[in-house]
Order: structure tokens, then sequence, then C-alpha cells
């Protein structure tokens, strides 16, 4: 990844690279994607919410209470920053209708029936990329879709269908390979494959 130039801003950088949002969009995506991510249990003070007593306890078994500060490797920041990337590169409900040849209600009714994958930002859907190829959806996307446990976050939803699964290896490219859920399904290989993975998580 390129590092932001000390002579370059922000917004400056981020218009670079198409990302099209001001700061303050970006800040109310940021604010929308914690709200989402309900209470985070990741604290820089792992004391900071226990007991004098507990603290003695865990001390006593052997545990590191030390203060600590991830700083870039937060996971909890890059996790929101995946989000805020989801939803900002995502389509409206006009914007998917539009890029599937189709109308906005047709649009919705497939979000509604979980045949098409979006979140809820503002009263407005956003329908994350992850599930579009060539100006249609990804073959087998809604059996995959309505098969998805509905809490699941957008992210892992987002990591799982785009990381190399184990359970998806083929040679179907000429070599054994793993795929994502999304390559194998752009490859036209067994939907049953992923549906059966994504009742499981």
């Amino acid at each position: 990844m390129s590092a932001i130039r000390q002579t370059e801003s922000p917004s400056g950088y981020l218009k670079a690279h198409g990302v099209s949002a001001s700061p303050t969009e970006l800040d109310e995506l940021i604010v929308h994607a914690v709200a989402g991510m309900g209470r985070i249990f990741a604290h820089e003070d792992p004391a900071s919410e226990l007991t004098a007593e507990e603290v003695a306890a865990l001390k006593r078994g052997g545990f590191d209470l030390t203060p600590r500060s991830f700083g870039k490797d937060d996971p909890v920041a890059r996790t929101v920053a995946e989000y805020v990337a989801l939803l900002k590169t995502a389509l409206t409900s006009d914007e998917a209708a539009r890029f599937l040849g189709v109308e906005a209600s047709r649009v919705r009714q497939r979000l509604l029936g979980r045949s098409l994958y979006g979140v809820k930002v503002g009263g407005e859907w956003r329908l994350p990329l992850f599930q579009f190829h060539d100006g249609k959806s990804v073959p087998g996307i809604e059996q995959v879709v309505e098969s998805l446990d509905e809490s699941l976050h957008p992210v892992a939803v987002l990591r799982w269908l785009t990381q190399p699964c184990p359970d998806l290896e083929t040679d179907a490219t000429g070599e054994d390979v793993r795929l994502s859920p999304r390559d194998w399904l752009l490859l036209g290989l067994p939907v049953e494959d992923v549906v059966a993975l994504a009742r499981e998580l």
C-alpha cells in the first residue's frame, strides 16, 4: 500500500485513488461502521473493567495485564476501515438497478427476498460490489446470500467471500489452487459447495 506523501492532503490522496467522499461523509461512515459493530471488548488496558481482586487473581495465574497500544495494527480499527471502504464503494439501489439493467423496485424486492446482499445506511440500501461481475450478479450469489446468517457482520461476509477457502480446492485452472467462494462461483463450479459452507458460518 502506498503511503501518503507529506505534501499530499488526505482528501487529495483519497481522490487520486478513486474515493470521492468528503471528510465529513467519511466521518459519517466511520460512525455508522463503529455503531454497527456493537460493543467492542478489546481494551488497550486489559484491567480497565476488572476489580482489584480479579486483577490480582489473573496476575497470580500468570496473565500479562500490561496496558498496550495496538497503533496501526489495531484489529478493530482495521475492521472499521474495511467496513467504511465496503460501504463507500457499494452501490445504491438506483445504481445497482442501472448496473443490472432492471428497475430499482426489482433491486429492492431482491434485497427484501435476500437474493442480493445489502446494508442499510441512514435508511438507504448499500449493495457491496463483491456480488457483482460484468454487469450482472455473480452466478449463484442468490442461493449463497439467502443461506447466510443475517447476523453476520458485513466485513465477515466480505472476507469469507473474497479470501481463499481450504474447502474450495480445484484444478479447474490447470493447477490445484484454493479459491475464494466468489472465484469458485465465477468459474461456474457447483453452487451447492458454497451454499453448504455459507450455512455453516
